[in-house]
């Protein structure tokens, strides 16, 4: 089982609060422009039933980029 610190609670938020429909089309995730939108639309723009409704495919490729993210968050050097 995951354990989730407060660090990566709003690491996640930040990530959640921050992604925009420009990095979900750079990865293929929805097709870019306003007719491509199905997808995040569909939800109403909800990013936690977007989640949810993503293939496992599409979900790893949406944990990278929230692994990417919250990479910004740790100290450099190795000290906390």
């Amino acid at each position: 089982m995951t354990t989730f610190t407060a660090n990566t609670l709003k690491e996640l938020a930040y990530f959640y609060t921050n992604t925009d429909r420009s990095m979900l089309e750079d990865k293929g995730l929805i097709q870019p422009g306003k007719a491509g939108d199905d997808r995040w639309k569909r939800f109403n723009h909800n990013f936690d039933i977007f989640i949810l409704k993503l293939s496992d495919e599409d979900r790893a490729v949406l944990a990278a980029m929230a692994t990417d993210y919250a990479k910004s968050f740790e100290p450099q050097g190795g000290a906390a």
